[in-house]
């Protein structure tokens, strides 16, 4: 049985709406802890975001909370066939670097330095170390940059499959081409998702489908929050800073 021929069930500890990376990968951790979810997609897996992403696996972020997250995922990746234990992420250790404007050398030692606070490898290399990195990168215009040799890229949607089917072979239960209509709340407390095949009783429910698939096509209507959230992603941020 194919996963748009799959029977909902009744009920539901965990509805994740979005079958994304980041709806897979949840589902893949909750079997871990004993969960059994019901992930619903309407489309086809990774056919978001996750799909079209460069899959960059870094840990360089300018707080150290993201980082730690992205910390301890760099490890998921690195060992995937130990920790998932399905499909392929394709990952690739190429290393990364961050380079930042010459005005921006301090902020990036700050930055670096909170991230080796949390246990990230990564430290502050000059031009002549950038050229042995990367021999073809111009480094005339450049003082400093960030420096992670663990870190690198995977395959998007060989990663979005692979906690899938690991997810699934746990006990998971993936559903695509199925639509979440409305998330049904009684007395100011989740109890079910209506989809595009009936509902589904439940008193969690995550909604993993970003923001371009989440609020720009009506989940912060169907999850009633109505007033005070708002989805920007067309603004063009020309600068960033490293702390």
């Amino acid at each position: 049985m194919t996963q748009d021929q799959v029977a909902l069930p009744q009920t539901a500890g965990v509805v994740i709406i979005g079958g994304g990376v980041i709806g897979t990968s949840t589902a893949f951790q909750l079997t871990r802890r004993g969960v059994r979810p019901l992930l619903l997609e309407r489309r086809q897996l990774g056919a978001g975001a996750s799909g079209k992403s460069g899959a960059l696996v870094r840990v360089h972020y300018a707080n150290t909370f993201e980082a730690s997250l992205t910390l301890r995922s760099l490890d998921v990746f690195r060992n995937w066939k130990d920790v998932v234990g399905a499909g392929d992420a394709g990952f690739v250790q190429a290393g990364f670097l961050q380079v930042v404007a010459p005005e921006d050398e301090a902020n990036l030692r700050t930055n670096v330095a909170a991230l080796r606070g949390i246990g990230a490898n990564t430290w502050v290399v000059g031009p002549g170390e950038i050229r042995e990195i990367d021999p073809l990168m111009r480094t005339s215009d450049i003082t400093a940059a960030a420096y992670e040799p663990e870190s690198g890229y995977c395959d998007p949607n060989g990663a979005t499959y692979g906690f899938a089917e690991a997810a699934e072979a746990a006990g998971a239960t993936i559903a695509t081409h199925v639509e979440a209509t409305e998330i049904v709340v009684e007395g100011g407390r989740v109890v079910g998702v209506e989809t595009s095949r009936g509902r589904v009783d439940t008193e969690r429910v995550l909604i993993a489908g970003g923001h371009r698939e989440g609020f720009d096509r009506g989940l912060s209507r169907i999850s009633g929050f109505r007033d005070g959230m708002a989805a920007y992603p067309d603004i063009e941020i020309d600068h960033i800073p490293t702390t």
